[in-house]
């Protein structure tokens, strides 16, 4: 009775950091949404009224203001692909895990001008649904963990592949931080939930950082035979 009683308070508490978690994503979403293509949106509308009074009085300065509303539109268009990409990257259920992360690590290296390289070991192939997104999702926030955090002059996201296992890694030569200083201070960095995230699918994470020497976040995850499919032979990059 103890040992069931324990079973569904833990059962309990991932329910409630998921539930957390979720909340969170959508008031993120929501402050994306009004921050960017909402406030763009109404900008866009007002200056159209603008140029419909120019169109008689001025047309010159109405098609200099249409040529600037072209590019608030094409700007607004990409902050919306943006949004739906950290929703569900499509490259995920397209092409799998591996292609996915190389084209986040692209965008993060664009975007943050932190040098990172994405390398892989062992054969390249695709796993469960499940597992990929856990994967996918650890890594994102790893790397967000580093950018905001690290003071990090290079970042390395491994992936190595195994018949039954699947280790992947997220390595910085930041400042570290001592994980002995308390859940509080180490919560902070949402490793909680990549905990709770990574237990989801039978996995286990580990953080090794010292303070001057870097951080290390390592997930392992079973994947048995029956998971895999569309094998397929490479390195990345």
């Amino acid at each position: 009775l103890v040992r069931r009683a324990r079973d569904l308070s833990h059962r309990y508490h991932v329910g409630l950091m998921m539930l957390q978690a979720q909340e969170e994503e959508r008031r993120r979403l929501a402050r994306d949404i009004h921050d960017g293509p909402a406030q763009m949106l109404a900008n866009v509308v007002l200056r159209l009224e603008v140029c419909q009074r120019l169109l008689a009085e001025d047309p010159d300065r109405a098609r200099t203001e249409l040529e600037r509303l072209k590019q608030m539109v094409r700007d607004s268009l990409q902050d919306v692909r943006k949004i739906i990409f950290d929703l569900r990257p499509m490259a995920l259920d397209d092409l799998g895990l591996v292609p996915a992360l190389r084209q986040y690590v692209a965008g993060f290296e664009e975007k943050t001008g932190l040098p990172t390289r994405l390398v892989t070991r062992g054969p390249v192939r695709r796993l469960d649904p499940a597992v990929e997104i856990t994967v996918y999702r650890v890594v994102q926030e790893a790397l967000n963990n580093v950018w905001k955090h690290a003071s990090a002059t290079e970042a390395v996201v491994r992936l190595e592949f195994a018949r039954d296992r699947l280790w992947a890694e997220v390595i910085d030569d930041g400042v570290g931080f001592d994980p002995a200083e308390g859940a509080g201070r180490v919560d902070r960095f949402g490793l909680t939930n990549m905990r709770e995230r990574v237990g989801m699918v039978d996995g286990r994470l580990d953080v090794v950082s010292e303070r001057g020497k870097g951080t290390r976040v390592r997930i392992e995850v079973p994947v048995g035979r029956e998971l895999a499919r569309d094998a397929d032979q490479g390195l990345d990059r």
